[in-house]
């Protein structure tokens, strides 16, 4: 049973400071929520690099694209044609739209990260999707990255 649904974002964290704060946050799962996890500029964290780094800290890993807006989406937010409100808006009807088995995905985890790309503080779909899924579960949601 989940205790509590942890967020967390790359972008300018090193690799020793991720797995600290990982580690330091008891995490036990950490689902992938990225569109691009291979894409050039994950550097470090890389969906295999990752994969393996985790294992070294006894944290499974898990590629989680059901959770990623789509490629559309995404791109049309960051060409600006999107406003993030409406960005917002179409990526929560998109998790309305997921089905209930969904939540199948956390298995026996009981602290799961949601993991993207984006610094922590700074808007993204991760946050809301922590905030659909607390809802969902009945937990709560916090970032942990430093």
């Amino acid at each position: 049973m989940i205790e509590r649904l942890y967020t967390g974002g790359t972008n300018g964290l090193s690799l020793r400071q991720f797995s600290h704060a990982v580690q330091g946050a008891g995490i036990d799962l950490v689902l992938d929520t990225r569109r691009h996890a291979n894409g050039q500029l994950a550097g470090w964290a890389k969906a295999d690099t990752l994969r393996f780094v985790l294992e070294l800290v006894g944290v499974r890993y898990l590629p989680a694209l059901i959770f990623a807006p789509t490629a559309e989406l995404l791109a049309a937010y960051r060409r600006g044609e999107l406003t993030w409100p409406a960005y917002a808006t179409a990526y929560q009807t998109s998790l309305d739209q997921l089905p209930p088995d969904v939540l199948t995905v956390f298995g026996n985890a009981r602290r799961p990260l949601l993991l993207c790309t984006e610094q922590v503080g700074k808007p993204c779909h991760r946050h809301l999707l922590a905030a659909w899924l607390a809802a969902q579960l009945g937990v709560l949601a916090d970032e942990v990255m430093v």
